[in-house]
């Protein structure tokens, strides 16, 4: 099936409200300005680029969960985040994107973020969702954390797992959000089973968001 694009580019565009499906492609930027924005999401990783873009002050809604989309090359300040947000990346990755992209001051208290990645960020200038949903910061010395620590047999396998995939990040990750339903279903295990392996990885609450 063959989709149009819907290019937003080479513009400003303030108290706006827009919404982008997955009847074309749609790419944001580049030379992009959002200010004040209403912006609805019910669109896939195939229908969404986000370019070299500033989103200010902006709502974002994911109608449905949008997985897989990097969002590093957009400068993204003050905004509100909520529905569904799988495998995403924020912030600054400029080996791979724009070096002029970032995170700042942003909320996603109301969103579901499953396996999504901070780059570059200050995590204490966000609002993090609480549990279920588990941030991890310094993903890099949680895995330390995770090799040395002792795990019963049920949370075992995840606790290899993650200690591998956190070991293996970009030193530039400052944080990992994790959900704890997709942990249960991944690796069979109880949320009982779960908070007593965080209580030994992540300084804290269990939950990391408090």
């Amino acid at each position: 099936m063959f989709l149009s694009t819907r290019e937003l580019r080479d513009q400003i565009l303030k108290n706006a409200k827009m919404i982008l499906d997955s009847a074309s492609v749609n790419i944001l930027g580049p030379s992009l300005e959002l200010h004040c924005c209403e912006v609805e999401l019910n669109v896939s990783s195939k229908t969404l680029i986000v370019d070299s873009s500033r989103i200010i002050g902006c709502q974002v809604r994911a109608r449905k969960a949008l997985k897989g989309v990097p969002w590093c090359s957009a400068y993204l300040s003050r905004c509100k985040f909520t529905g569904r947000f799988t495998g995403c990346d924020f912030g600054r990755w400029p080996e791979f994107y724009d070096k002029n992209g970032g995170l700042v001051e942003c909320d996603f208290s109301s969103a579901i973020l499953d396996g999504c990645r901070f780059f570059s960020v200050d995590l204490t200038t966000l609002r993090l969702p609480p549990w279920p949903c588990i941030t991890f910061q310094a993903p890099n010395s949680v895995s330390r954390r995770l090799k040395e620590a002792r795990f019963s047999a049920g949370t075992e396998r995840w606790r290899a797992v993650t200690q591998m995939v956190f070991e293996s990040l970009p030193a530039e990750v400052t944080g990992v959000v994790d959900y704890f339903p997709t942990i249960a279903k991944t690796y069979e295990m109880s949320e009982a089973e779960l908070r007593e392996a965080l209580a030994a990885v992540i300084l804290g609450s269990p939950e990391g968001n408090r």
